[in-house]
């Protein structure tokens, strides 16, 4: 079963390696292929490292990733956040049934052999 918590700082590379390959699966046809080819996780990592270099509480983004049956990360999702109020994180996470108004805008991604239930179930539930 998927299990779906806050992304730490040392979620940054396996984050940076979803990303790559889920946007090589999901735009392909859609974006040229020299496009594709050309995106690195190198290239993506530093942008990880320093989003997720900030506690959750203290985000603009709230991230909160998913791993598979054997604890590996092979998703995540995303939502801007007021950081200045602390339950846009909590509903943005799913820790909260309230709504509030400044959480919007969410995305998500997973590693394209991974649509098991699980994963699905949390990208649909939302």
């Amino acid at each position: 079963m998927a299990k779906v918590r806050d992304a730490l700082s040392q979620d940054a590379r396996r984050c940076a390696e979803v990303h790559i390959s889920s946007w090589r699966a999901g735009y392909d046809g859609l974006l040229p292929d020299d496009y594709l080819h050309r995106l690195t996780v190198e290239d993506r990592l530093p942008w990880w490292k320093e989003i997720l270099a900030a506690p959750p509480e203290a985000r603009e983004l709230a991230i909160a990733v998913v791993e598979d049956e054997t604890g590996e990360v092979c998703g995540f999702g995303s939502v801007w956040v007021d950081p200045n109020d602390a339950r846009s994180a909590e509903v943005a996470l799913g820790t909260s049934a309230t709504p509030v108004p400044h959480a919007e805008g969410w995305t998500y991604s997973w590693q394209p052999r991974s649509s098991t239930t699980g994963v699905k179930s949390w990208t649909s539930g939302r």
